[in-house]
């Protein structure tokens, strides 16, 4: 049979194990609830992502469109300046002789 010792012991022990076993429901409450932030933050920031993707393609449209434009227009002042010169050369070979 066991002495007063042991037993004033094995309560003692049988506190901290209970106490242990609390802190950890605790601790397993609060990871659980961080673990649930986590998954919520990275589903807003898929969609951010998801609608950051959706604009650099919109700007890309823009760029491509806006590249189209300069080239035209680079394209439309070379042609006049090279009909500009032929016209010039062939009014001063016929009127300037």
């Amino acid at each position: 049979m066991p002495n007063k010792e042991e037993m004033g012991d094995m309560d003692a022990w049988k506190d901290r194990i209970q106490q242990d076993v609390s802190d950890l429901k605790s601790n397993y409450h609060l990871i659980k609830k961080d673990v649930e932030g986590l998954q919520r933050n990275d589903i807003r920031q898929d969609s951010q992502i998801e609608n950051m993707q959706k604009t650099l393609s919109a700007i890309q449209e823009d760029t491509n469109w806006i590249r189209r434009k300069i080239t035209g227009a680079i394209i439309t002042a070379v042609i006049t300046a090279v009909v500009g010169g032929v016209v010039g050369i062939a009014v001063s070979q016929i009127w300037g002789g």
